[in-house]
């Protein structure tokens, strides 16, 4: 959540032209570890809940160093595209929009959501800006997927034609470019709403430790372009998978609003994680059959990617060498 607070109007000229920025983090952004065994808390999501909103993160009593140990979940994205909006709001360059929010918002989404609806033009100068603006920090131009999840929520992104992008950051980039580049035409990325099935949801494991992005994409694509005959094939499995999993889901949420007694019945017998167990009537053995092809596609989809990062981290160690869960709810 990132604030932008004007200075007092009576204030000296130069200061009415100040901002003053105040950036918190998400606690779901950083390993809570930490925390849990300073207050001597077990490492469940209750104790969790337990945290105050926004808490920083520990220091080195010796140095005064941050301990920062990220999740993984887009941190830098999400304050990227945070303080672009902010800035944008603050600086009069876009408007509030008074729509309502979408009515399959869920309510706690919907409530956050309200003091800020953006319509869809703004939203996507706001995601143009931030995405150049994480590139340019990054050093190059990645996915965008993240930026694109942060101005945007969950979704299905096929992402824009990079090669424009990386001749337009070329130095020196001015604001006068930049400007140029927001409304350009080229930004061709696809994004297509998508949200889990009702009783469906992402269990994440905190880890203690986050991953450098720029050096691992580079060792797959390093490992994708020595070795061709065997990264093809696992790179169109991993796309097939992908488009798998995604008509899953989208078949399964329209099974939970559409016959929503068949949907639970069951979802309730695959928590008994046994096909035999399914109700007998047909439309519960339909959804059951999608339910376990959901659980198939993402298992294969684990399968394929892992041995994808393996193949790449020996790409990794050989070049060190030369250089010296979906879950259920019952």
């Amino acid at each position: 959540r990132l604030a932008l607070h004007r200075q007092p109007a009576a204030a000296a000229a130069v200061a009415s032209r100040t901002l003053s920025v105040l950036i918190r983090a998400h606690n779901g952004f950083f390993s809570q570890t930490a925390h849990l065994e300073r207050l001597r808390l077990p490492r469940t999501r209750s104790s969790l809940a337990q945290l105050p909103q926004y808490i920083p993160q520990p220091r080195d009593e010796h140095t005064g160093a941050v301990h920062l140990h990220k999740t993984g979940l887009g941190s830098s994205a999400a304050l990227t595209a945070s303080l672009v909006g902010a800035l944008f709001l603050s600086l009069k360059r876009i408007a509030h929009c008074t729509a309502p929010a979408p009515p399959e918002m869920a309510a706690r989404e919907a409530e956050a959501a309200a003091s800020c609806l953006l319509d869809a033009s703004d939203r996507a100068h706001i995601h143009n800006a931030a995405q150049i603006a994480h590139s340019l920090a990054q050093g190059k131009v990645g996915s965008g997927f993240d930026v694109s999840t942060a101005v945007f929520g969950s979704q299905r992104y096929i992402r824009f034609t990079s090669a424009w992008l990386k001749g337009a950051l070329a130095p020196p980039v001015t604001s006068a470019r930049v400007t140029e580049m927001c409304g350009s035409a080229q930004w061709n990325s696809s994004v297509q709403p998508l949200a889990l099935p009702a009783r469906l949801h992402l269990a994440l494991a905190d880890v203690h430790a986050g991953s450098n992005t720029p050096s691992m994409v580079g060792r797959v694509l390093r490992w994708k372009a020595e070795h061709p005959q065997q990264a093809e094939p696992v790179w169109e499995k991993l796309s097939s998978l992908c488009d798998g999993v995604h008509a899953s889901l989208c078949s399964l949420r329209e099974e939970s609003t559409g016959r929503s007694d068949a949907y639970n019945r069951a979802l309730d017998a695959f928590c008994q994680c046994s096909a035999d167990t399914a109700p007998e009537d047909e439309a519960c053995q339909q959804i059951m059959s999608r339910v376990f092809e959901l659980r198939r596609l993402l298992c294969e989809w684990r399968r394929e990617s892992k041995s994808m990062g393996e193949a790449a981290g020996e790409i990794g160690r050989a070049s060190c060498r030369e250089r010296a869960k979906v879950s259920v709810d019952a």
